[in-house]
């Protein structure tokens, strides 16, 4: 296909095109297109988002800063108090090149927006799916969302994708009889869903739609796969467990698949690679930042020292005091800006002091160690070098990143319990005073006596002031 006339295409379309793959279920290099948005090469991937924003990357800084092309924007972190109070986000009017979404998000003219319905990692509800709902998770709390609102945001909010909804259970188990349901909810939402792009009006197209595979065994979901090949009009495929990559009909080979299934490593990304994945959501790029560690991966691997048999860790803990006085950048051969500004010790510094920067250095320099990640694998595919260099990768590298040892940012939107039995994600941020004056006296005076003799007093003020009458206190005042 020739992509040099993608620009002039009609604004409603997207392409996609696969310049290299051996096999239909193997590595593949393409390139997903959409008019006057940058285009994802793949194996490539989206940053996952906050509120329509990447964690700690202001949206002028990723336009100058990063290589992202495109973000996935989850429905559940806009909703807030509906359906009792419209959303902001439907309150903010288009303008006519700028939807809603992207002037609510202030995200990049030429990103990509791909709308669907829960984070990458979603937290588990309480509610069930129902019929003509599916359960997401707000900013305060837990709340169904109707499934012809969500189909109606579609064309409200005007994504440049589309993600068809489907009754995705966040659960290990599943009995049979609840199997059957998701594959029958799911069918009859994306129904729903190309029945409202067949009869979208011109002046509001409909964006373009990537069905739902289902995390389901492929025998198990053998009829709702080849039922997807009855739709013309599907532009993509959402995959939520590769589990079922094998099941997708030959007819369906050529469409992008999008994957919304969190790898927990570099190493997992390879695996889902190898089964057929196009794009990635990878919610790790944003936990290493949090936890101050900084990415030193690359691909294809370098040549393994000679004098060490330990693996190479997959990132840098900032918090160890060995870079307490280090020069070094972030990670070798990293031309990025952070690496090009800051030092391994001023950004432990940053860290320490919960300087919003230094995240913000660390975001910027993650998502670049992953850009560099994917251009070597699109390189080493092309080379015909893929499996070896899989190989020497899984052999140099340690399976999982290093573990949070630094405090970190207090994680946003996840302060509830989602269960019985659960802890809130958060901490308390602030401890008892009395407590913490007692532990000081009991160290031993000091400052410490002194502020526990502080509130001490502060008690009996407020006791004496407890037991004053109504009528002493007005002949006071």
């Amino acid at each position: 296909m020739d992509t040099s006339r993608l620009s002039e295409l009609p604004v409603e379309m997207l392409s996609f095109t696969i310049l290299s793959a051996a096999a239909r279920a193997t590595p593949r290099i393409g390139r997903l297109s959409v008019p006057q948005r940058k285009a994802i090469l793949t194996p490539g991937f989206v940053a996952t988002t906050s509120r329509g924003i990447i964690p700690h990357i202001a949206p002028d800084v990723q336009a100058k800063h990063t290589h992202i092309p495109g973000v996935y924007l989850p429905i559940e972190d806009f909703l807030d108090k509906a359906p009792k109070q419209t959303p902001p986000i439907y309150n903010i009017p288009p303008l006519p090149n700028l939807s809603r979404l992207r002037r609510f998000t202030t995200q990049p003219d030429d990103t990509l927006l791909i709308l669907g319905l829960r984070r990458p990692i979603p937290v588990d509800a309480p509610l069930t799916n129902s019929n003509e709902a599916f359960t997401i998770y707000t900013s305060v709390g837990f709340r169904h969302e109707k499934v012809d609102d969500y189909i109606e945001a579609a064309t409200v909010l005007q994504p440049d994708i589309f993600i068809a909804p489907a009754d995705v259970v966040y659960t290990t188990t599943r009995s049979i009889k609840r199997t059957e349901k998701i594959l029958d909810r799911s069918s009859t939402w994306l129904d729903r869903t190309l029945r409202a792009q067949t009869d979208a009006e011109t002046d509001t197209p409909f964006p373009p739609i990537f069905a739902p595979i289902l995390p389901i065994a492929p025998e198990q979901q053998q009829l709702y796969l080849s039922d997807l090949t009855n739709h013309s009009n599907i532009s993509g495929l959402a995959i939520y467990d590769p589990i079922a990559l094998p099941g997708i009909p030959d007819s369906l080979a050529s469409l992008p698949r999008f994957s919304l299934f969190p790898p927990s490593s570099p190493h997992t990304i390879l695996s889902h690679i190898n089964a057929g994945i196009d794009i990635f959501t990878i919610p790790f790029i944003g936990e290493a930042s949090d936890a101050g560690l900084a990415l030193s991966f690359s691909f294809p691997p370098p040549s393994p020292s000679s004098n060490s048999t330990t693996p190479e860790p997959l990132a840098i803990d900032l918090a160890l005091p060995i870079h307490n006085t280090s020069l070094e950048p972030l990670s070798p051969n990293c031309d990025c800006h952070a690496c090009d500004t800051c030092t391994r010790a001023y950004m432990q510094h940053l860290l320490s002091a919960k300087e919003m920067l230094g995240w913000t250095f660390l975001q910027l320099h993650n998502h670049a160690i992953m850009h560099r990640f994917f251009a070597g694998i699109r390189a080493s595919i092309k080379a015909g070098t893929w499996e070896a260099d899989v190989i020497a990768f899984n052999e140099l590298y340690e399976a999982e990143l290093p573990a949070k040892t630094g405090a970190g940012p207090r994680i946003r939107g996840y302060q509830y319990r989602s269960g019985p039995g659960e802890k809130k994600r958060n901490g308390k941020g602030y401890g008892n005073l009395d407590r913490v004056a007692v532990a000081g006296a009991e160290v031993g005076g000091g400052l410490g006596a002194e502020l526990a003799e502080a509130v001490e007093q502060q008690d009996v003020v407020m006791e004496t002031a407890v037991d004053v009458p109504g009528d002493k206190i007005e002949e006071s005042g």
